[in-house]
């Protein structure tokens, strides 16, 4: 299981560091490989971490962000193996995808943006 679980440490360290933006290596896929390698069901995971199994599962999923608590608890859990900042690092990497190309958002916002500054290049 350490060998495993190392892997999954370098795997997350070398995808948060890269410039490259995967949407399928979110949040949910590194949980979801950590529980996995630990070869336990996400009900005997949640009960480690004492979270509710439902809350785990929207976190498994992507349905809800994980508070800074869970991820000093996964740090906890892995006796500082996967760092809590390394885990808010992969938030923050999917954080700064969405901003960068969500132009629904840019869209909208736009509307409460007045006297833009004007630059002549």
């Amino acid at each position: 299981m350490y060998t495993k679980l190392l892997q999954l440490k370098f795997q997350l360290e070398e995808y948060i560091g890269s410039n490259q933006y995967e949407e399928v290596l979110n949040f949910g896929y590194f949980l979801n490989e950590y529980v996995n390698r630990q070869e336990k069901l996400d009900k005997e995971f949640a009960a480690d971490i004492d979270v509710k199994p439902a809350v785990l599962s929207q976190y498994l999923n992507n349905h809800r962000k994980p508070t800074e608590k869970f991820v000093i608890r996964l740090e906890l859990h892995s006796n500082g193996m996967i760092s809590a900042l390394a885990w808010l690092k992969l938030l923050q990497k999917d954080k700064e995808h969405q901003i960068m190309t969500d132009k629904t958002i840019r869209k909208e916002e736009s509307k409460h943006v007045k006297h833009r500054l004007e630059f002549a290049y």
